[in-house]
């Protein structure tokens, strides 16, 4: 099952918000896109270093996915 989804979350990586579309929020700036399951956009949040990937069912180096300032 291929899927397009955003999780975005707030300053310290905690309380996910699972979002189909872009999603402007003043609490939950930071965030991954996945398209077909797969991380391909991130705005890491403060100490982020890995990411998951959907498609692998494993965690990844976020050096591997593009950042976004």
């Amino acid at each position: 099952m291929n899927d397009n989804f955003y999780v975005y979350t707030d300053i310290d990586g905690k309380l996910p918000q699972l979002r189909r579309t872009a999603w402007r929020s003043l609490t939950h700036r930071y965030y991954v896109r996945y398209v077909n399951n797969k991380p391909v956009e991130c705005k890491p949040h403060n100490g982020q270093t890995l990411v998951w990937d959907y498609s692998l069912c494993r965690y990844i180096p976020i050096d591997q996915v593009k950042i976004v300032q």
